[in-house]
């Protein structure tokens, strides 16, 4: 008999009662045939992680990515957690060894770009000057806001079972200015600013707005994690 579909899904239990994401990304996942996994920076060790024999793991959002992680010195960073980053940053590590598919979402596609060496726009309002309201509110996030620009051929437009205009949702005041080594590009907001991007070696995708909190609403965000948990699967019978 086949194992089921093991996803985890990171964060910090300090936001977990007051982010609007978790209810339908945790229903979102199961929908789509796979297991949630609840990943606490606060509770839980990386060596705990490995007994969990994850085959997928989304970086869910959040506070601000600290300074410490992000190369520079964001002058403009506001609420951070250390601890998750560090947690965070590990589990990254892990699953490339282990190869499991990762997916960034909005402060977790910030933190992959970190990781493979890029670097972040502290505010997009005050470095970037963009006529675009990328954070309209925590409240809105159940509707979209602007549209991004989705390559073709791209990982990101086969998850979401489309390319060209998407519209999306959007919270974020921070964002990626210099793309991470062996990361492409795969969306763009039309300020300029990456709103999606795929590694060249690994499965690791990243996407700046929050398709898990539409996912009983907007067939491309429900579309975006169902594939990501098929591409989890894929990983999983790999593993066997």
């Amino acid at each position: 008999m086949s194992r089921a579909v093991r996803v985890g899904l990171s964060t910090s239990g300090r936001i977990m009662e007051t982010f609007v994401s978790w209810p339908a990304m945790v229903a979102g996942i199961a929908h789509a045939g796979g297991i949630p996994i609840i990943l606490d920076a606060d509770v839980d060790f990386i060596a705990d992680v490995r007994r969990k024999q994850l085959d997928g793991l989304i970086l869910s959002g959040g506070t601000d990515v600290a300074p410490a992680f992000g190369g520079e010195s964001f002058t403009e960073a506001q609420d951070v957690d250390t601890v998750r980053d560090e947690f965070e940053s590990a589990l990254i590590a892990l699953c490339i060894d282990e190869e499991i598919p990762i997916l960034g979402i909005c402060r977790g596609a910030q933190l992959l770009n970190v990781h493979f060496g890029g670097r972040l726009y502290s505010d997009i309002g005050h470095e970037l000057g963009s006529n675009i309201t990328h954070n309209p509110g925590e409240e809105l996030l159940t509707r979209t806001t602007h549209s991004v620009q989705v390559q073709e051929g791209s990982v990101v437009a086969s998850l979401l079972g489309m390319s060209g205009q998407l519209a999306v949702n959007s919270q974020h005041h921070q964002g990626v200015k210099v793309l991470g080594h062996g990361l492409t590009p795969t969306a763009w907001a039309s300020d300029g600013l990456v709103e999606g991007f795929e590694h060249d070696h690994h499965r690791i995708i990243g996407v700046q707005w929050h398709p898990e909190v539409m996912t009983e609403s907007d067939p491309p965000s429900a579309s975006l994690i169902a594939g990501f948990v098929e591409l989890s699967r894929e990983r999983a019978h790999v593993a066997r």
